[in-house]
């Protein structure tokens, strides 16, 4: 009677010993790659099999999207890029209509923030006519302060520089961190020669309008 037990028990763990067996290659199954999928890839691994269509025209595996998106900066990131390109904190940056900040009090807005505790706005408004005066202004009165500071300090001069090119240069580098295109300084140098026409500091007039082109130019406003 105990070895009739022990042999029932036997063949028990043997069927579910070979049942799990079963599950587990139907498993490993599921989780096998076939090698056509692989990467897109043939059986030697080098030519992608999509590489083109059915009429033979190759295939860019990274197509350009039809039309850019773009998008304004809302005041808070919209500060500190401008902040961090002047060189230059946030409480001196622009304060506007006697010291009132201007991106994140004035201004805060008309350029894409919110006041959730102060004005109970707890979403960006749309951006209109009002958000570009108030970024042209904001970007002036910023400008303004730093070719004011490089002045008086002209070792720590961040936009204001002896030699016209090299002023340029820096002037993208910070801003727009990137170096201009010869259009680009062609279109500078004819501006400072309308400015030595009719300003009486055409340094300081010419660095202001440099600073100002830039800072409010789509590639640095927008992302």
């Amino acid at each position: 009677m105990r070895w009739s037990l022990y042999l029932l028990l036997a063949v028990v763990n043997l069927s579910l010993l070979q049942a799990c067996n079963r599950q587990s290659e139907q498993d490993d199954d599921k989780r096998t790659i076939p090698p056509s999928a692989d990467l897109n890839q043939d059986g030697d691994g080098d030519t992608p099999q999509n590489d083109k269509d059915n009429s033979g025209t190759p295939v860019d595996e990274f197509p350009e999207a039809p039309s850019a998106y773009y998008k304004l900066k809302p005041s808070k990131l919209l500060a500190r890029d401008l902040s961090a390109a002047l060189n230059m904190s946030l409480e001196a940056l622009c304060q506007d209509q006697g010291d009132r900040p201007c991106f994140q009090d004035i201004h805060n807005i008309s350029l894409g923030g919110v006041a959730p505790y102060k004005s109970a706005i707890y979403t960006a408004k749309a951006i209109s006519s009002r958000s570009a005066i108030a970024m042209e202004r904001s970007a002036l009165i910023a400008c303004r302060n730093r070719v004011e500071k490089d002045l008086t300090s002209s070792q720590d001069s961040v936009i204001l520089h002896d030699r016209p090119s090299v002023m340029i240069s820096q002037a993208f580098q910070r801003i727009l961190s990137r170096d201009p295109t010869p259009s680009e300084i062609d279109t500078q140098l004819n501006l400072l020669k309308r400015t030595k026409v009719t300003s009486a500091a055409p340094k300081r007039d010419w660095g202001l309008l440099l600073c100002y082109s830039l800072v409010t130019s789509t590639e640095f406003l927008f992302y």
